[in-house]
């Protein structure tokens, strides 16, 4: 649909049930995911609830089955506000918690001004190493060469 908008909302499922803990946005470049930024930002709020509650009753089913761990319920919307599931990513491995971590105790995505955590899935160049990169509307932070292992190759 080229007017949709490709959006997610992550979720916990534990023992004693489910609660959302993110929302985001995929971005693409024809039909490959280009980045994807957390937190959502200017979704209508009623949009945002849809996203929400949809998310949490799959997470709500997948928590039924016996499934402990996070979650991600991805969905498009459309320009009359449905929001259509598409799928749902639940892995033990990710990096939700990364998310977190940088979204709220590094980046700080309640401040004002807004910011946001964006996540680039381009290739290096060949020969070179991938750089994380966090953008906020004043900043731009990228991990120092050396603070890392070096690529494996």
């Amino acid at each position: 649909m080229p007017t949709a908008d490709a959006i997610y909302s992550e979720h916990y499922a534990s023992d004693t049930g489910t609660h959302p803990t993110e929302q985001g946005r995929l971005h693409y470049v024809g039909r490959r995911l280009s980045h994807q930024t957390v937190p959502l930002q200017g979704a209508d709020p009623l949009l945002h609830g849809r996203l929400v509650h949809g998310g949490t009753r799959l997470a709500d089913a997948y928590q039924a089955l016996g499934y402990r761990g996070h979650l991600s319920a991805d969905a498009i919307t459309t320009p009359d506000g449905r929001v259509y599931f598409t799928e749902v990513n639940a892995q033990v491995s990710g990096s939700l918690n990364i998310y977190q971590v940088i979204a709220h105790r590094i980046v700080d995505t309640a401040a004002s001004p807004a910011r946001a955590v964006v996540e680039y899935h381009v290739p290096p160049r060949p020969g070179t190493s991938p750089t994380p990169t966090l953008s906020t509307p004043r900043s731009t932070t990228s991990a120092a060469p050396g603070t890392r292992p070096p690529a494996p190759g």
